[in-house]
């Protein structure tokens, strides 16, 4: 049976299992059928940005956003180096988060703007079916914001039930408990920040419904540490760097009703007969236990590392990320530009600690791995081999690179006494950057790294 001949509720069913970016791509404009189910039928779009070029991006937000507000239930935006700028230009596309009106689930990372987050926090306030919530890999300097204004924002939403935190500043590494009660969060897991073990009975009485949570803890002090029945905490996941054992102790003892524990050991691990003694004794109901313990590795050398690297990738078939290191005083082995995995589409050379001449970068761009390549970071002898990259590596949409021939240096330590964020006058006056914009489209986004200003980023 050919696909335009199935019914109506058969193809919308099958829409659900498509991000609304390819969805869009794919169907919309191949008839007026089509074009009818996506404006007027399909009511659960769901946009993932993070791997999408810009021309993409600008299409969908300018051409069909607009027209489908109303039906999108989920969104996820993220500021990385592989789009950046992308919250802010998303933000520019639309009145406000608040046309969203069947919204379910917002994802944003790598914000670097406390402002911004907190307007849009301050937009989905309103929105009825907003419940899940996940602000992750975002980093912020420490006199950009109010982490316990950020928190509060977050325990305010009413509809919110799933929330992911991982929020990063300068000098702020424990997690700010919120002074506001939620009752409708029931899980919550929270990356980077540690909590003490006090934080956590605050963190549940703030959360009478919590259910499920995920923490780092801080294991420097805990001798103060009152007992508190978390009655409610079902499933918990702890990561600790130094274990104390008496302070999983404690913590299990509070919670008498846990069924899933996950555990994650940095160091001074525990053996498993130890474990089943804790268990027995203190976790009575739990049915499922997940135990992660780490060592540093032994480091070792292997000077056939080159010759395996094919084996390697012939028996990973799914590998989407390549990052390949080596050492800066060998040449480049010829072997790289042989190899071959159809599945690879985002290759990281920075770690190979030497730039890539005019021949080298040409001859990547001829390579099975580079002409499949989407995101590439590299360092180059030349600026011309950036703008050959991009005309001949066809399904290249994002770049990150470091160019050895830079000629602003005056510019860049003016940015690095900045406290290295970038300066956006500044930016205007980069010569290189200036200098990429004539040659590269109009409608490339291109702009230096605020954290590492000799990386240029290019979204195509």
């Amino acid at each position: 049976m050919k696909f335009e001949l199935l019914p109506n509720e058969i193809l919308l069913d099958l829409f659900d299992y498509f991000n609304g970016v390819d969805l869009l791509r794919g169907f919309y404009g191949l008839n007026t059928r089509f074009n009818f189910l996506l404006y007027n039928q399909f009511r659960n779009y769901r946009f993932k940005f993070d791997f999408v070029s810009k021309h993409n991006f600008d299409m969908i937000c300018q051409q069909h956003l607009p027209f489908i507000t109303n039906r999108v239930i989920a969104v996820s935006l993220t500021d990385d180096d592989n789009t950046p700028e992308q919250i802010n230009l998303f933000l520019s596309y639309i009145k406000s988060f608040n046309e969203f009106i069947q919204l379910r689930s917002l994802s944003l990372y790598y914000i670097r703007s406390y402002e911004t987050l907190m307007k849009i926090l301050d937009q989905c306030y309103h929105l009825c079916y907003h419940t899940h919530l996940n602000i992750s890999d975002c980093y912020f300097r420490v006199n950009q914001m109010n982490f316990q204004l950020l928190v509060n924002s977050i325990w305010s939403l009413p509809k919110l039930i799933h929330c992911d935190f991982a929020v990063e500043t300068e000098e702020q590494k424990l997690f700010f408990t919120p002074t506001k009660f939620s009752l409708s969060l029931q899980n919550i897991s929270i990356g980077i920040n540690e909590l003490k073990l006090n934080q956590i009975n605050q963190l549940c009485k703030s959360t009478p419904r919590l259910k499920h949570l995920h923490v780092s803890l801080d294991s420097s002090s805990y001798s103060d540490y009152k007992p508190f029945i978390l009655s409610t905490l079902i499933h918990l996941e702890v990561s600790m760097f130094n274990v104390v054992e008496s302070l999983l102790i404690k913590l299990f003892q509070s919670t008498p009703n846990l069924c899933r524990l996950s555990v994650d050991l940095l160091s001074n691990l525990i053996d498993g007969h130890r474990w089943e003694q804790i268990i027995r004794n203190h976790l009575l109901k739990l049915r499922v236990f997940r135990l992660k313990m780490q060592q540093t590795p032994v480091s070792s050398h292997v000077d056939t590392c080159h010759s395996q690297l094919q084996d390697l990738l012939d028996r990973a078939p799914n590998v989407h990320y390549l990052c390949i290191h080596h050492d800066a005083s060998l040449p480049i082995q010829m072997s790289l530009f042989k190899y071959s995995n159809t599945s690879v589409r985002q290759l990281n050379l920075t770690d190979y600690s030497r730039y890539f001449n005019e021949e080298e970068c040409i001859k990547l761009s001829r390579s099975p791995l580079g002409i499949q390549c989407e995101v590439l970071s590299i360092m180059v002898t030349h600026r011309e081999s950036i703008i050959y990259m991009i005309k001949y590596m066809i399904n290249l949409r994002s770049l990150q690179i470091q160019c050895e021939d830079e000629k602003n240096c005056e510019d860049l330590a003016e940015i690095e006494k900045n406290n290295g964020s970038c300066d956006k006058k500044l930016e205007n006056k980069d010569e290189l950057i200036e200098w990429l914009k004539d040659r590269l489209s109009i409608t490339c986004l291109i702009e230096r790294n605020a954290d590492w200003t000799n990386i240029i980023l290019i979204w195509i």
